[in-house]
């Protein structure tokens, strides 16, 4: 199985936090999504300091890692916040 490298970028300290993998972007995004929505959290806290990159691919059968030439930025994550659907109803 194919799986995808990600990595989230701290502008913070200026440092990349160490990579994870998911089967794709959907994967990685709900797993961000689920701690950034956590308010207590550093990535609920800082949000505006991270940054969601794809950097590669990892091959389970042959343990082959492929990293891209460009990271391909997926989301600061400020964009990943949910919005609470009572507050902007009003309902």
């Amino acid at each position: 199985m194919q799986l995808k490298i990600y990595e989230i970028y701290d502008s913070g300290v200026e440092r990349y936090l160490q990579p994870f993998f998911a089967r794709g972007k959907g994967e990685a995004i709900r797993a961000v999504q689920e701690l950034v929505n956590d308010s207590n959290h550093q990535f609920s806290k800082y949000a505006e300091q991270f940054t969601l990159f794809e950097v590669g691919e990892f091959d389970d059968e042959n343990g082959n890692i492929q990293m891209y030439t460009a990271k391909e930025s997926i989301a600061n994550l400020v964009a990943l916040r949910k919005v609470d659907v009572r507050i902007v109803t009003g309902k």
